[in-house]
Order: C-alpha cells, then sequence, then structure tokens
C-alpha cells in the first residue's frame, strides 16, 4: 500500500469524480478549467489555480463548468492523497518535522491558501509529474513543508449543526454535484447515511417533498437559468440538467414552469 498516491487527471469536466468522502488528505490543484467548489457545506466558485487541503470525512468535489476547457475539451487537475500512515513515518525518519507534522494534522476543516502560497505549492505539484518515485519523495517533504506554513483561511464545514441539518446539506451537496447525471434515491441514502425506506420518510418529513420532487426542482430551476442566459441551446439544456430525452424534458419543464423551454429563451433574448 502507498502512503501517498499522486493522480494527474484530464479528461472530460463531466467524468471529474462525484461528491465523495475519503479516509486520507488530499491536496487538490486545478491546472485548467473553472466552476463550483464544494466542501462539507460550503459551496464556491473555483478558477485555475485553486488550491485546497480536504482533511479525511469531509465531502467535497468540484464540479466542473463545461464551457470552461481546453481545446479538446477537458479540464485538468492534480491531487496528492495522503495516508495518516505517512504523517507518523515522516516524523520516524526525520523528528525534526514533528512541529510541522503536527501542525498540518491539527487542521480540522479544509483549508485555502494565499496567491502566494498557492502558487509555491502548485509548481512543485506540477513538477513531480515527470519525477521519479525518489524524487517524488524529496518533493512531498518538500510541500509537507509549504502546506504546514500559515494559510490564509478555513473552509467551514459542519460545525455546530445538528445530524439532521447534517444529512439535508450532504443531500443538498450530492444533488449540487450530481444533478447533470443519472441520479437514484438509494445513491441519495447512501450519501445521508441511511437506507431506502428511511432516507424517504426522513425527507419528505423535512422537506415537504420527495427526493425526486427536490432533484426535479433543483433540475427546472437551472435549465431556466441557463436558457435565460442564452449561451445554450434547448437541446445542450436538456443534456446540461441531467435529461437524455429532449420532448420529456421540455413537458417536464413547461409542467413546472408554464412555459415551454424555447419560450423562455426566446422571450429572455427578446
Amino acid at each position: 500500500m502507498n502512503l501517498y498516491d499522486y493522480h494527474y487527471v484530464h479528461l472530460a469536466p463531466d467524468r471529474q469524480i462525484a461528491v465523495h468522502t475519503q479516509p486520507t488528505w488530499e491536496l487538490s490543484c486545478v491546472i485548467t478549467g473553472r466552476g463550483e467548489r464544494t466542501v462539507g457545506d460550503i459551496r464556491e466558485p473555483f478558477v485555475a489555480g485553486d488550491l485546497a487541503l480536504i482533511p479525511p470525512d469531509i465531502p467535497h468535489c468540484w464540479d466542473f463548468d463545461p464551457s470552461h476547457t481546453d481545446r479538446n475539451g477537458r479540464i485538468e487537475n492534480i491531487s496528492i492523497s495522503m495516508r495518516p500512515e505517512f504523517f507518523r513515518k515522516i516524523v520516524a525518519a526525520f523528528p525534526d518535522m514533528k512541529p510541522c507534522i503536527d501542525r498540518l494534522l491539527g487542521y480540522d476543516d479544509a483549508v485555502t491558501f494565499t496567491a502566494e502560497q498557492s502558487e509555491r505549492i502548485i509548481a512543485v505539484m506540477a513538477r513531480m509529474r515527470n519525477e521519479s518515485r525518489s524524487e517524488r519523495a524529496a518533493s512531498m517533504l518538500a510541500l509537507i513543508n509549504m502546506i504546514a506554513e500559515p494559510y490564509d483561511r478555513k473552509i467551514s464545514c459542519c460545525d455546530g449543526r445538528d445530524v439532521c441539518d447534517i444529512r439535508l446539506s450532504d443531500v443538498h451537496i450530492y444533488v449540487v454535484c450530481n444533478y447533470a447525471r443519472a441520479v437514484t434515491v438509494d445513491e441519495a441514502a447512501r450519501c445521508a447515511g441511511m437506507n431506502r425506506s428511511a432516507f424517504c420518510t426522513f425527507f419528505k418529513r423535512h422537506t415537504g417533498r420527495t427526493f425526486i420532487e427536490y432533484l426535479t426542482d433543483y433540475r427546472m430551476d437551472t435549465a431556466e437559468k441557463l436558457l435565460r442566459e442564452g449561451s445554450m441551446s434547448v437541446t445542450e439544456v436538456c443534456y446540461a440538467c441531467g435529461y437524455n430525452n429532449i420532448s420529456y424534458f421540455s413537458r417536464a419543464f413547461r409542467r413546472h414552469r408554464g412555459l415551454s423551454p424555447s419560450k423562455v429563451r426566446r422571450t429572455d433574448r427578446d
């Protein structure tokens, strides 16, 4: 088992991993692309050069805008996953680094960095792509020192919220990160840490809607926003919002908004 894993990713925006947690520390930077980043219950825009350190067990995802890619229609990012054992090994081999490691492991929330810090850290991460394993080991020690420096700010997550709020927030994050693809109640239930039956009862009681109604409302809100922006065709909006049948999408939109998608798009452009 590797103590750390280096991943260089260059793929279509819709193939980026959905909201997830992991038992490792994750350092992620965006090389090409922009969109909205979700970490815990915080959702905010990101652009190329974005860098964040995510401690274990915090839900997160990067939702890339498909209109901001390279010439091949792809986004590009680098992530490094570090297991807790990695930090113990560093301290055992280099006792002088213990204060640095202790400071790093004291981060309870995800963190971002100053522009100057981000530039230095991303330069090392990019260089590692072409390094040997021994060279990467040296680079990892340099990175640990950099990310343990005083940082710009924390990304607050779930402090002070009860279990109900956390579950609802996790489901909302799941919807925001996955509405553009096929979504199931079972997946949403797993995201909330519940079985399907208990989740359906819980969600309807606390939101007044079924999960599918909630998902549909979010998709319709997003579709109307995209249509009014006018940069995408009705067909493009249909697929961008998780539908694969234009006729069905048009009927659903008319039922929810009282107007056809083409009428909304045309009205806003007049």
